[in-house]
């Protein structure tokens, strides 16, 4: 009986050594379409969500998808110091008429605040950020130009910025309150080319949060996991001052949306924090990638497409989203 109960124990023993290293080990995320290009994904519908970085109100059964194409034109072109292991799902809601997105990343340095990290090291003209980038064709035709919604791709930009190093256009890519007061730290989010749309810098009928965990507290700029969430309502019309009017200017979408075409959608992730250990004579190092490859600015026809299905699928609890 003791020999029984001994060889249970051992065997308890040992599945929970294998479940814990199980566990303990980085997944590889497989994107589904590896090597198509434009790539497709269908948005199932799910309940609503709180835009709030918090990924516990998402389904776990949805497509995880990886962006994996890297853009021409970057010193750095393969996975390492300046890349990011990531993965994004989609879901829509038909009585919110909204598409959510959700996803994780993992990187290597968080360049929030770059600068006083490595003050008298940078040169001063140097710029980072961390930015993901959602591109949305409302009609999915293949035409028209990045921008506004009547003639192409939406461009959403969501960005954490070096705060003491933007100038310019990057000034206004920072997260205000609607007085015009910069927020110190935070998720900058608007429209590429319209970032005056609306009172506080933000596209209309959209949500975006991004949050950043570093994995070691007494270092918060370097390594860290990231969770990200956005909710929006697909606009068929924008320009600078004038506000869209939601019930003529969003699209309604839903599985026969476009002739069944769906909408044409993207998404992208910009690292640029370059090599630390060469930072000091290297503008700029950093990897562009996306979903599809090439660059959607003014080529939509690069975008993916999502389709969008009436099958409901249900929340199940994750503790740990980055396993899957």
């Amino acid at each position: 009986m003791k020999r029984t109960v001994l060889a249970l124990s051992l065997a308890l023993v040992s599945l929970a050594l294998v479940a814990s290293l199980g566990f303990a080990q980085t997944p590889t995320h497989t994107d589904p379409e590896s090597g198509t290009n434009p790539k497709t994904v269908t948005a199932y519908q799910i309940q609503p969500i709180k835009v709030d970085g918090d990924l516990s109100d998402w389904p776990s059964s949805l497509e995880k998808r990886t962006c994996e194409e890297f853009y021409p034109g970057y010193q750095v072109t393969t996975r390492g110091t300046s890349t990011q292991d990531n993965w994004f799902m989609v879901g829509w809601n038909d009585q919110a008429n909204q598409v959510y997105i959700a996803g994780w990343t993992e990187n290597d340095i968080n360049v929030s605040q770059l600068s006083k990290w490595n003050e008298g090291v940078i040169p001063a003209d140097t710029w980072f950020y961390d930015r993901l980038e959602i591109y949305v064709e409302w009609d999915n035709d293949d035409t028209g130009a990045y921008g506004y919604a009547e003639n192409g791709n939406v461009q959403y930009a969501i960005v954490q910025n070096d705060i003491d190093r933007t100038g310019g256009e990057y000034d206004t890519s920072q997260e205000m309150d609607a007085n015009g007061n910069f927020l110190a730290v935070g998720t900058a989010f608007w429209i590429t080319n319209l970032n005056t749309a609306t009172l506080d810098g933000r596209p209309p009928y959209a949500q975006a949060k991004w949050i950043m965990t570093p994995k070691d507290p007494n270092n918060p700029f370097g390594p860290y996991t990231s969770q990200f969430e956005m909710a929006f309502k697909v606009l068929t019309y924008l320009e600078i001052g004038v506000d869209p009017v939601e019930a003529t200017d969003t699209l309604d979408i839903g599985p026969t949306v476009n002739d069944s075409r769906g909408i044409g959608f993207d998404v992208t992730l910009m690292d640029r924090d370059g090599d630390i250990a060469t930072m000091a004579t290297v503008q700029g190092q950093g990897a562009w990638i996306g979903w599809s490859s090439g660059s959607k600015n003014g080529n939509p026809q690069l975008d993916g497409t999502m389709m969008f299905s009436n099958e409901f699928k249900e929340i199940t609890p994750v503790g740990r989203w980055e396993l899957y």
